[in-house]
């Protein structure tokens, strides 16, 4: 009798790091497509050379809030042209439903 209750107890431990380590993996995941996104995002931004259309179009993500700020820089002299700069934010949120964790991260990086 001590042993089967021994493996019952055994079976739900294992069985309870088991999802948990699944919900990590699935964490880690999460975090790598938010980042290729935000990558494929900003490479999609400098190749249009900051073509408005492609912006909206890249901002309307359903899974992703970007942001974007004018960070333009204007030299006062004439060999040098103006530099398109922009400050592209895309905030995404964790979450790990079995223990109800949800946090809110943010990647910050440059358009040039």
């Amino acid at each position: 009798m001590k042993i089967s209750v021994e493996w019952i107890v055994d079976s739900l431990l294992i069985t309870f790091f088991i999802v948990l380590v699944m919900g990590l993996f699935n964490i880690a995941s999460q975090i790598n497509t938010a980042y290729n996104y935000h990558h494929y995002m900003i490479a999609q931004i400098s190749q249009s050379h900051f073509d408005q259309g492609i912006m909206e179009a890249m901002a309307n993500s359903e899974q992703y809030r970007i942001t974007y700020t004018d960070c333009t820089i204007d030299h006062d002299l004439e060999f040098y042209p103006k530099e398109l700069l922009y400050q592209v934010e895309t905030e995404y949120t964790l979450k790990l439903p079995i223990i109800g964790y949800q946090i809110t991260n943010k990647i910050i990086s440059y358009a040039r």
